[in-house]
């Protein structure tokens, strides 16, 4: 029998994770590696969170998922930055969004004064996930009076047609667009990742698409009786052979492990994190 787990008890440890992490000292004061300062400035992470939830994170740490969250976060970052800033994307879908605060953290008053904020003024961000999680999302923006700087689809976009609710939102499909699908891949068969693919290249002209990923022998590995076995159903072992299935191109990927060495807050990463991994796939018109 599949464990269901409410939506916000999904979400806050991650969010936990963001917002610890963004204090100047956590990496110098639990010693891990040899970081000295934030991988990612996630301090609005707070606006999820109760002090309970915090304690929690900073009392009883889940070392190895804040190292994978936090190198996951960065990578994806540079990406998405590097999108806008170099190559002018002013489209972005985030897919199965969840308590993601990155349009959020790039609006007009969080991105006052700062060298790029014309860039990112430019950029319209739109966020698909179930009804639930953006309600409670929005209402907490909004309880504070803040620009989510998003426009919410609320769907299942496994089952419903996310494509034409994005047609309705006016979005061109013509422009080349940026999609994050961050923590997702693993919830889903095999079927439903191919499938929304597929919709995205019949719809799109061009388009870059971020994910991660675990090889299918960690997902195979998994203790039959535990929480994860009941939620993650699919690996990926070969990205270069899943873009080709896809008739995709494979334009970036990179060993979260690896990334945990390289942004210094592990010496010596841990099996799963060796067996995690993160892609920049997508279609361009030849």
């Amino acid at each position: 029998m599949q464990t269901k787990i409410e939506v916000s008890k999904t979400a806050k440890p991650v969010m936990a994770v963001k917002y610890i992490t963004s204090q100047p000292s956590f990496w110098q004061k639990m010693g891990y590696g040899n970081r000295q300062t934030p991988l990612a400035h996630n301090e609005s992470a707070r606006l999820f969170l109760n002090e309970e939830d915090i304690n929690n994170a900073e009392k009883r740490p889940d070392i190895k998922q804040i190292k994978t969250v936090s190198s996951r976060e960065r990578w994806i970052n540079k990406q998405y930055e590097k999108y806008i800033k170099e190559n002018n994307y002013q489209q972005v879908i985030i897919l199965g969004a969840g308590f993601d605060i990155r349009a959020y953290k790039k609006n007009i008053e969080n991105q006052k004064d700062k060298k790029n904020a014309p860039k990112y003024a430019q950029v319209r961000f739109w966020e698909i996930d179930k009804a639930e999680i953006l309600d409670e999302k929005e209402n907490i923006f909004k309880s504070h009076g803040l620009d989510k700087n998003a426009t919410y689809l609320r769907a299942d976009y496994t089952k419903e047609d996310f494509i034409h609710m994005l047609t309705s939102s006016n979005i061109n499909f013509q422009l080349p667009t940026l999609i994050i699908w961050e923590g997702n891949t693993m919830y889903l068969e095999k079927e439903q990742i191919f499938l929304v693919i597929q919709k995205l290249k019949l719809a799109f002209s061009e388009f870059s698409l971020l994910f991660d990923y675990f090889e299918q022998k960690t997902i195979d590995s998994l203790d039959p009786n535990s929480v994860l076995k009941n939620l993650w159903k699919t690996g990926i072992n070969d990205i270069h052979e899943f873009a080709k299935q896809n008739d995709l191109m494979v334009l970036t990927s990179q060993n979260i492990g690896e990334l945990e060495v390289y942004y210094g807050v592990d010496n010596a990463p841990c099996e799963r994190a060796m067996q995690y991994s993160l892609c920049d796939i997508g279609q361009r018109p030849f």
